[in-house]
């Protein structure tokens, strides 16, 4: 029997550690592999579903706030998720990334997450991290540091003096009693609205209060080279963001107040980082009471750029300074509408990524005033997965994930239809030979069949939000997807004088 026994184990002594160099190798897998892939909240890093992991230590730079595990991706909050470590969400890019720790497997200090497809870890108690934007927009991270190393907070307004009629906000002078000049100190011309206090519902026009309703000034009356906002929403104030080159807008008239300009994703620091809608740009704030309004002056080197109206659920008076203070107060889930142009360049409104406000848009174009309006609510009858806390998500973005209608060569028109093309819009049969293939610019081709919104599947959701949006819109229409271009265009001429009013989505013009 013995020897049966031995004989056994001898014959199957070879499967016996076959079989334990498996369970052994699967231990090890199991203890130790580390696995990173994309998803819509970063890179996602299968180890300790956060059971051991403090993210609190690593985000007093970033708000000062701490999160509980499984918190949904938000812009400039630091959190850890089941599945993963601790991660920095960034509205700016599709894909928040995950930033690295000091070891082997995460991202190298200043690559390119995206690129190197590196594991993202967890930074070490004690340590921070930083992040900051190249010229196309583009997310380029810092690995962990020693907070040791961080420079300290600088006063930057520690050796500015803005005199009597000024004070200073992020080392620049706001004045007031309409003083102007860097330093606040060339008085204003005569206004006949200097001192007056309009009652609710009221602005004042030389000299004397009306209604708000229907006296705004009228576009015509405007100075050459401005733009007049209207705040006729339910916020109070409305805050719109103006994107900037090098020079500031400022204020020709009215009842807002315009504040110096913050560079949103500013490399180096830690207390300004990009958010969504904004995304990473250099803007300053305007604030505009309900029922008021603001005459800005259009800076000279006015680029192709664009202006966005945020809303606020916790609203206040107080410039944006911190992403802590614009995550603490605004309604995060919001897409806003857009207006996008320039000089002497196609000045349109948008509604690509979704709408937050109905507008009401006038320009100055070869020769004559053109205007759009929105009338009915683009978001209204849209299921709930297209509902957002103020407007809607545009459905292209939702039903496509993310991808244009169309996939065109940078810089050309040389496009072809994609699986997005095909679910939104119905495809003759002349044009089917350009599904998946380049029309090599043909002017009767992908992109004009694209541009048309004649050419979407009705009943369908995005034909929904473009009815609704460009119904009755005027001279122009809205953008409602990518390449809506076919009356979505016009151009802005001189004498460059346009106007803006913004309403809520559910209230009528």
């Amino acid at each position: 029997m013995k020897y049966l026994e031995t004989k056994f184990i001898r014959k199957n002594l070879n499967t016996v550690f076959i079989v334990l160099g498996i369970l052994i190798i699967i231990y090890y897998l199991y203890s130790n592999y580390r696995f990173a892939y994309k998803t819509p909240f970063g890179y996602i890093e299968n180890l300790d579903n956060c059971k051991s992991i403090d993210c609190g230590n690593i985000k007093t730079k970033i708000t000062g706030i701490s999160f509980k595990d499984d918190e949904q991706c938000k812009a400039g909050i630091v959190d850890c998720i089941p599945g993963s470590r601790c991660r920095i969400c960034t509205p700016s890019s599709t894909y928040p990334a995950c930033i690295g720790d000091s070891s082997g497997s995460c991202v190298k200090d200043g690559d390119d997450p995206w690129s190197t497809g590196n594991h993202m870890g967890c930074c070490a108690d004690s340590k921070e991290f930083l992040n900051t934007w190249d010229g196309d927009g583009r997310n380029y991270y810092k690995c962990c540091i020693p907070s040791s190393v961080l420079p300290p907070p600088s006063d930057s307004c520690a050796n500015i003096n803005c005199g009597s009629y000024g004070n200073c906000f992020n080392g620049q002078c706001i004045c007031k009693d309409n003083y102007t000049g860097d330093k606040c100190q060339i008085a204003p011309i005569s206004n006949p609205c200097t001192g007056i206090t309009c009652s609710s519902g009221q602005v004042c026009q030389n000299g004397k209060c009306v209604s708000s309703t229907d006296n705004y000034p009228d576009i015509t009356t405007q100075s050459e080279g401005t733009l007049q906002i209207v705040n006729n929403t339910s916020q109070d104030p409305l805050h719109i963001f103006l994107a900037i080159n090098t020079q500031r807008w400022t204020q020709s008239s009215g009842n807002g107040t315009v504040y110096p300009e913050v560079n949103w994703g500013e490399s180096g620091n830690t207390s300004i980082v990009a958010w969504n809608p904004l995304g990473a740009i250099k803007s300053q704030e305007v604030m505009i009471p309900k029922n008021g309004y603001t005459i800005l002056n259009i800076p000279s080197d006015y680029p192709k750029s664009r202006i966005s109206p945020i809303a606020f659920k916790n609203n206040t008076n107080k410039p944006s300074t911190t992403t802590k203070m614009i995550m603490d107060n605004i309604y995060t889930d919001q897409w806003a509408v857009l207006l996008e142009g320039g000089n002497d360049q196609v000045f349109n409104t948008s509604a690509v990524d979704g709408i937050n406000f109905k507008v009401k848009f006038q320009l100055t174009s070869d020769n004559t005033i053109k205007t759009t309006i929105i009338n009915k609510n683009p978001c209204e009858g849209l299921d709930q997965k297209y509902q957002l806390s103020i407007g809607c998500r545009s459905p292209v973005i939702v039903d496509c994930n993310g991808r244009s209608t169309c996939e065109c060569k940078p810089g050309t028109q040389d496009c072809m239809f994609s699986e997005c093309s095909e679910k939104l819009f119905n495809i003759p049969d002349n044009l089917k030979k350009y599904i998946g293939k380049y029309d090599g610019g043909d002017t009767k081709g992908v992109k004009p069949f694209i541009n048309d919104t004649k050419n979407i599947k009705q009943n369908m959701p995005l034909s929904q939000y473009c009815n609704n949006m460009q119904s009755n819109s005027g001279d122009f229409t809205t953008y409602c997807y990518d390449y809506n271009d076919l009356h979505s265009s016009p151009w802005f001429r001189k004498p460059f004088k346009a106007k803006i009013t913004y309403k809520d989505l559910k209230d009528n013009w």
